[in-house]
């Protein structure tokens, strides 16, 4: 998945490589699925991963944890 062919995720993917750099589209679509597609999540992510010290670190934090919370309610 990139913006170019899902255009709804072309802001999460723009704004994704402004934070973590021209390189994410993997770790957005990552962050994408962690959130199971939800827009408005990912980008709530994305705006406090810009205030971190490591932007990167923060967003692998996340998927992480929706990962973890995904396991506990199956």
């Amino acid at each position: 998945m990139n913006a170019d062919a899902d255009p709804p995720f072309a802001e999460v993917y723009q704004r994704g490589r402004e934070i973590l750099g021209d390189e994410a589209d993997a770790v957005i679509t990552e962050l994408l699925a962690a959130h199971d597609g939800y827009v408005d999540a990912v980008l709530d992510t994305l705006a406090v991963a810009a205030e971190e010290s490591d932007p990167r670190q923060y967003v692998q934090m996340d998927i992480e944890t929706e990962a973890a919370a995904r396991r506990r309610r199956q």
